[in-house]
């Protein structure tokens, strides 16, 4: 198994938060993993992406000209990144189905509609975790029980009492997906 994944959106979504998720759910599962960021000067508003290998067996180069996966957390990198997908690829995105773009014919699109899960909860859920749970509910890549894991770790000193949130998140992706779209990518 060998996967790329780009994680992107915006300053202030917690895309760099979702790729380094992915790499330590991925340690834990004994998988080699590379993690680089890319964001723009200003931060908070500004572009801002990051580039996940997975893999079994030892990553040569941590660069990614055609991911696998892309998951877009905005209309912005959903028209930028969209085009590098390999063919036959998956694109997992929070961006609204009725966004217009040109569309390719030789990738996956799964839309998840973000605003309609968030009202289903009292309490906040996070889009960068809901895509995370959507991409591995959909992919296969990690197990859903080794993100939960991931997220405790990275949340256990500092950001504790956002756990839970987050854990409501990620199994809010999961249930997208097991209750709509389900199938192999």
């Amino acid at each position: 198994m060998n996967k790329s994944v780009i994680v992107s959106g915006f300053g202030g979504q917690g895309v760099l938060f979702a790729g380094t998720l992915l790499s330590y759910a991925a340690i834990i599962e004994n998988l080699q993993t590379t993690w680089i960021p890319s964001y723009g000067a200003e931060m908070r508003g500004g572009s801002a992406n990051c580039s996940v290998k997975l893999s079994d067996e030892e990553i040569a180069s941590p660069v990614i000209n055609q991911p696998d996966i892309l998951i877009a957390l905005s209309e912005q990198s959903l028209a930028k990144f969209q085009h590098r997908v390999k063919s036959g690829g998956l694109v997992i995105t929070t961006v609204d189905e009725s966004f217009e773009f040109e569309k390719r014919d030789d990738i996956k699109y799964i839309f998840v509609p973000f605003a309609k899960l968030k009202q289903k909860f009292a309490n906040p859920i996070y889009e960068n975790v809901a895509a995370i749970g959507a991409f591995v509910k959909q992919s296969g890549v990690v197990k859903v029980e080794s993100v939960q894991k991931a997220l405790k770790q990275i949340l256990k000193e500092k950001r504790e009492q956002l756990l839970n949130f987050n854990l409501q998140s990620l199994l809010a992706g999961v249930n997208y997906i097991s209750e709509n779209l389900l199938c192999k990518a």
